[in-house]
C-alpha cells in the first residue's frame, strides 16, 4: 500500500501542475496541504465535504474534471486507498457534472449497501 499512496501523491502533485500550468489554476493552497497531509489524506478530507470543493467547482467550469482529485479516487489505480463511501461520492459528484468516468470500478455506481448518502 505504500507504493500505491506514493503513486497517488505523484497523480495528486501532477493534477495540481497540469491545472496551475493548463488552467492558470493558483496551486498554492492544493500543494501546501499535500506537503502537510499527503495526498490520500487531502482527498479524505475533501472528499467527504458536503458539496463541491473550490478546485472542482473551477475545473468543471474549465471542462476539465480530468485534473480533479475526484476523478483520481474513482481510477482503479487507487481504489485500494478509498473506501466504498469516498468512493461512490467521487462517481456521483462527477457523473452530476457531466463527466464520464473511464478507467473504473463500475461496481461503485450504486451506494454501497448499508452506507447513507452524505456529503454530495
Amino acid at each position: 500500500m505504500i507504493v500505491r499512496e506514493k503513486l497517488f501523491n505523484k497523480a495528486m502533485k501532477d493534477i495540481g501542475m497540469r491545472a496551475k500550468d493548463e488552467c492558470g489554476y493558483d496551486v498554492t493552497v492544493f500543494f501546501k496541504m499535500l506537503s502537510e497531509k499527503g495526498g490520500v489524506s487531502v482527498a479524505k478530507s475533501l472528499v467527504v465535504l458536503p458539496g463541491f470543493s473550490y478546485m472542482f467547482a473551477n475545473l468543471a467550469a474549465w471542462g476539465r474534471l480530468d485534473l480533479s482529485i475526484e476523478a483520481l479516487v474513482v481510477n482503479d489505480d487507487y481504489k485500494e486507498l478509498f473506501n466504498d463511501h469516498e468512493r461512490y461520492v467521487c462517481r456521483k459528484r462527477l457523473e452530476e457534472s457531466g463527466y464520464e468516468i473511464v478507467n473504473n470500478d463500475r461496481s461503485y455506481s450504486v451506494l454501497p449497501e448499508g452506507l447513507q448518502e452524505t456529503g454530495t
